[in-house]
C-alpha cells in the first residue's frame, strides 16, 4: 500500500493541564498505551507531550490509510500504538528540519489499525511534536520535513505548507507543481498538469508546517 501520513503540533497551542486530566486522554489512549507510557525510554517525556505524540501518530496514521479506504472514520482509541522506543539514528538527507531545533528527540514504533499494521517515526522538541507514518518500517523513500511560518490564519498555514511540499518535490520532479485537494482530502501532485502517482501529506500547527511524500511511485 503506498500512501502517506504526517501531522505536526505546535505545543504552545494545547492546554496541559487538560491534557493531564483522565477524562480528556481517555479518549485518545488506550489502556495498554497509558502502561506504554512507564516503560524506562520514556521517562524523560512529559506526560501531556506523550498524548499529543500519540495523537500526532494516530493522526498521521488516519492520513496514511484513509486515502485507500475513503469511508474511514477517524478514531484515535482505535488506531492502537503497541510499541515506542528511541530512535537513535540520525536524520538522513530524505529530511528537511529545522536547523535551530538540534535538540530533536526521536521515537519508532509500531501501531495497529484493525488488520493494517503501520509503522512510525516521531520528532519531537520543546516546541512542537511531528510525526510519519508508513507500511515499511525501513521508511526508503519516505521524504519529510518541517518549516516555521509567520501568519497562522487557516490560509496561510495551508498555503505554506503546500509551498514546502512544492519546493521538495522540484529536487525531484522537472515541470510546473501543482497540488490540488481530493475529494475526501488527502493532497494530490500535479506535474505540468499531469496527476502524478505521489501519495503526498501535509499538516500545519500554529507557526509550523510539514509535509511527507512518498516516491516509491517514480
Amino acid at each position: 500500500m503506498i500512501s502517506a501520513g504526517n501531522d505536526i503540533i505546535d505545543l504552545s497551542q494545547v492546554d496541559k493541564d487538560k491534557t493531564c486530566q483522565h477524562k480528556f486522554y481517555s479518549k485518545i489512549l488506550s489502556s495498554a498505551e497509558q502502561v506504554l507510557y512507564q516503560q524506562t525510554e520514556l521517562a524523560a517525556l512529559p506526560f501531556a507531550h506523550y498524548v499529543w505524540l500519540l495523537w500526532s501518530v494516530k493522526e498521521s496514521a488516519y492520513k496514511f490509510l484513509k486515502r485507500n479506504q475513503p469511508e474511514l472514520l477517524f478514531s484515535p482509541i482505535k488506531i492502537v500504538v503497541e510499541s515506542i522506543d528511541i530512535y537513535e539514528e540520525q536524520q538522513s538527507s530524505d529530511s528537511d528540519f529545522l536547523a535551530s531545533d538540534n535538540k530533536i528527540r526521536r521515537y519508532k514504533g509500531k501501531l495497529t489499525s484493525g488488520k493494517q499494521t503501520l509503522y512510525f517515526r516521531s520528532n519531537i522538541t520543546d516546541k512542537w511534536i511531528a510525526s510519519f507514518v508508513n507500511h515499511d518500517e525501513r521508511f526508503e523513500n519516505v521524504h519529510v520535513g518541517v518549516q516555521t511560518i509567520d501568519e497562522q490564519t487557516y490560509l496561510a498555514q495551508s498555503t505554506s505548507a503546500k509551498t514546502l511540499l512544492i519546493k521538495s518535490l522540484n529536487v525531484y520532479l522537472k515541470g510546473a507543481i501543482d497540488i490540488e485537494k481530493s475529494t475526501i482530502g488527502y493532497p494530490m501532485v500535479f506535474c505540468d498538469s499531469k496527476k502524478t502517482d505521489i501519495a503526498a501529506s501535509l499538516s500545519h500547527s500554529g507557526i509550523y508546517v510539514s509535509y511527507a511524500f512518498n516516491l516509491c511511485a517514480i
